[in-house]
């Protein structure tokens, strides 16, 4: 588990945390100062999205301008910009993603519904899902955990923006059975406790799940391989990869 206060970087403008860099997604925060004007081009490439976690701004590109404002468009795509400078005057938190060329966009606002194997109010917004990429907006209801799983070529970045979670990691699975695999480390796994601020990367094989100990929002990054999921243990009976039932929203 990582922290913000060990990714700090201090500006004129504010902070920048960069949170993780992987060949397909460069994931960054960003803290706008009170009162403050900055650009941010050069902590981004030249294609992603920005999500608005806090506050009220307004994003300035190539001449045009908009709000931004956590409480309507929470939500702002970007591509081939020279300067991305943002204003505010009560400050504002971003979140984001980007990488240095220009995919196709796949689905942008693209909500899973998660509500049966979460519960009300379970649900997985894909802010932006590109011929690279996906960052997402997960909630998980407060007592409810995701499936115990690992991916085969996803790599994925989770990061805590509102709640607590126990986060439970275990060891790298290359080649084994199900039921090889779940006896073997079901019983060893790490279990640590997060809240907001952290953020922890889960690389290619790494055993892991996620239980809400209060009502939990994260914002994931992650490689495209949407699908690829590795259900060793589900409370609802899931098997691997997509459930065909959580996508007709």
């Amino acid at each position: 588990m990582i922290n913000l206060s060990q990714v700090r970087e201090e500006h004129t403008w504010g902070v920048y945390f960069p949170l993780d860099q992987h060949t397909d997604y460069r994931y960054a925060r960003f803290e706008i100062g009170a009162g403050q004007e900055g650009d941010i081009r050069p902590h981004v490439e030249r294609f992603g999205a920005l999500y608005v976690v806090s506050g009220l701004g307004r994003v300035s590109c190539k001449g045009l301008s908009s709000v931004l404002n956590a409480g309507g468009s929470e939500f702002f795509a970007f591509r081939r910009l020279d300067e991305i400078r943002i204003s505010t005057e009560g400050g504002m938190i971003l979140q984001g993603i980007s990488v240095d060329d220009d995919p196709e966009v796949l689905r942008e606002g693209y909500r899973v519904d998660k509500s049966t194997a979460w519960g009300p109010g379970g649900e997985e917004l894909w802010l932006q899902w590109t011929a690279r990429n996906c960052f997402k907006r997960i909630v998980l209801p407060a007592g409810r955990i995701t499936s115990l799983q690992y991916h085969r070529q996803k790599y994925e970045t989770n990061f805590i923006q509102e709640g607590r979670a126990r986060i439970y990691r275990g060891p790298l699975i290359e080649r084994a059975s199900p039921e090889e695999t779940l006896t073997a480390t079901k019983g060893g796994l790490e279990i640590v406790e997060g809240g907001p601020g952290d953020f922890f990367p889960v690389p290619v094989g790494l055993v892991h799940r996620v239980e809400a100990l209060t009502d939990l929002v994260l914002l994931e990054a992650s490689t495209t391989h949407v699908d690829d999921v590795v259900r060793l243990e589900d409370a609802t009976g899931r098997g691997d990869g997509r459930i065909a039932s959580e996508h007709k929203i």
